[in-house]
This record gives structure tokens, C-alpha cells and sequence, in this order.
């Protein structure tokens, strides 16, 4: 007998991670790593104030103290965890179509895989935001890279996109 959740009528299945999801676990980890090492391996060399806010062109226009850094490096680690148990939940997101028991599988598991996929690239955002403050912050004649950060953006948008593709494909 399949369980269906109460609050909105979704079938409630276990789904097992993928092996491109456990890959994609570990991308998103190795860019908490790298948040933490490019903030620790710096730390000594920055000025106490660094820069915190940019224009569209690049250039700096606010400055916090430095340890300002922390918080992405924490926030990519909740992210990570708060992702990681919301995960565990496919029945309860919304969905784009309406769920079945027969396309609740293919649309639980398209719609965990964007979450994966969302979730490493959030977490590689930040550690990029915060190595290009760092880098700023180490030689004021540099500007901030608006455009690796619009890439990284339209990434994100892409993979929704993707992922609405692929959903609609699997309606039925």
C-alpha cells in the first residue's frame, strides 16, 4: 500500500541518492573545504577592513571588517545540511505538474538531482564571491569579476531550466 502525505496528496516514496547525486555531494563539499582554506591560508595578509560590496563595474563600494569572510563559508555549510534534510522530504516540494503515483519516482528524483545540482553550485558561488574579495581586498588596483559571477548565475538558471525541461518531458 503506497503512503500519500497529508497536506498534499503526493505519494511518499524512499529515494535512494544516485551516483551522480553522492558525486555531486562531494563537489558541494569540496567547496565548503575550499571556502574554509581560502579564508584561513589569507586571514594573516588582509587588512582588517576588506571589501564588501561592489558596483557593476567592479569597483568597491562598501568595506566591513574582515571577518565578514566567515559568514559565507558558515552559510555554504548550513546550506549544505539544510539542503541535505530537505531532501529527504520529495513529497512536500511543489512541483511544476501534478504528481501521481505513477510519475512520482521520475519526478522525485529529477527534481532531487536539481537540488543537488543547485546546492554545489550555491556553495561554489560563494567560495568564488569570497576568493574575489580576498583578491580585492590583497590589491586594491583589482576589481571585482562581475562577469565569472553573471556566468555562475546563468549556470544556476540554466539548471532550473533544465530541470523544467525534463520535468515537463516526464509528465505522464
Amino acid at each position: 500500500m503506497m503512503k500519500f502525505s497529508s497536506k498534499k496528496n503526493q505519494p511518499v516514496l524512499e529515494m535512494d541518492r544516485s551516483p551522480q547525486e553522492a558525486m555531486l555531494d562531494l563537489v558541494a563539499i569540496a567547496g565548503i573545504v575550499a571556502s574554509f582554506v581560502v579564508v584561513i591560508t589569507n586571514w594573516e595578509t588582509l587588512p582588517d577592513r576588506i571589501p564588501t560590496h561592489f558596483d557593476f563595474a567592479g569597483n568597491v563600494n562598501r568595506f566591513s571588517p574582515k571577518n565578514i569572510l566567515w559568514i559565507f563559508s558558515l552559510s555554504s555549510t548550513f546550506s549544505f545540511f539544510l539542503l541535505k534534510v530537505i531532501s529527504r522530504y520529495p513529497h512536500t516540494f511543489n512541483y511544476p505538474i501534478a504528481i501521481t503515483p505513477e510519475n512520482a519516482a521520475v519526478q522525485y528524483r529529477l527534481a532531487l538531482n536539481m537540488m543537488y545540482w543547485l546546492r554545489a553550485e550555491m556553495i561554489w558561488l560563494f567560495t568564488l564571491i569570497q576568493w574575489q574579495m580576498i583578491a580585492v581586498a590583497k590589491s586594491p588596483s583589482d576589481r571585482f569579476n562581475s562577469l565569472v559571477v553573471f556566468l555562475l548565475l546563468v549556470i544556476v538558471f540554466c539548471t532550473v531550466g533544465v530541470y523544467l525541461w525534463r520535468a515537463w518531458q516526464a509528465r505522464s
